[in-house]
């Protein structure tokens, strides 16, 4: 799956249809607040998994997620990344759902789409982008790696979204990238992961590099093949 491709995964889960003239109007809206949106995702309080209590009950809430097109511009809103915006503390959080729900009301759609309670959340294309270039790139950070230590033999490349942890066959494996080895490969890693970068998705290109080899140390690696 190319960047492009998994962007459009992620569009097509909207059910406000992208580039319909409801998405359009909405999508101006956001952008005359001042975000530097590349899309957004909505999801109607019938479909979503998120939800709230009030007055005691539980009730599934509409939500948007707003794709902006820079790290950097995440950053910006002061939102803690580890914990979101679950508690609405974004200050454009009400502004945004304000303009959201004049809009859908205007569009005369009914009470799953209209809410005062609509999750807000801020992702990045940059983070979504970066993600897919990183994984794309296993083979060739895996023939940089034999080409700076030949005969080293790697059993496994996994890609946690700014990291690659390479498992290689042994400890004298291990032993081979220790040093100047490692060192290359990371300061190669930049200038590969932009070369795969065609649209310019992201502004930096910073990943590190673990090696790791079977035993008692060993930390969990998690599978990132699964879409």
């Amino acid at each position: 799956m190319s960047v492009e491709e998994a962007i459009r995964s992620v569009i097509t889960k909207s059910e406000i249809a992208f580039g319909s003239t409801l998405y359009g109007e909405i999508y101006s809206a956001l952008t005359d607040i001042g975000l530097n949106l590349a899309f957004f995702v909505f999801e109607t309080s019938r479909r979503s998994s998120c939800a709230r209590t009030l007055d005691g009950r539980t009730v599934s809430c509409p939500v948007l997620s707003l794709y902006l097109k820079y790290d950097g511009d995440f950053r910006q809103t002061g939102i803690d990344p580890h914990g979101g915006n679950w508690d609405d503390q974004w200050a454009q959080t009400r502004t945004i759902r304000a303009a959201l729900n004049a809009i859908l009301q205007r569009h005369g759609l009914g009470n799953t789409f209209l809410s005062d309670h609509t999750f807000v959340f801020v992702r990045t294309r940059e983070e979504l982008a970066f993600q897919r270039i990183g994984r794309d790139c296993k083979s060739a950070v895996q023939q940089l790696i034999s080409a700076e230590a030949a005969g080293v033999s790697i059993d496994s490349i996994y890609w946690n979204g700014d990291q690659y942890d390479v498992l290689l066959r042994d400890k004298s494996h291990y032993d081979l990238v220790q040093g100047d080895v490692k060192t290359k490969v990371a300061q190669a890693l930049p200038q590969l992961l932009a070369g795969v970068d065609e649209h310019h998705f992201c502004q930096t290109y910073d990943a590190t590099i673990e090696f790791h080899y079977p035993g008692p140390h060993l930390p969990q690696l998690y599978r990132d093949d699964i879409d």
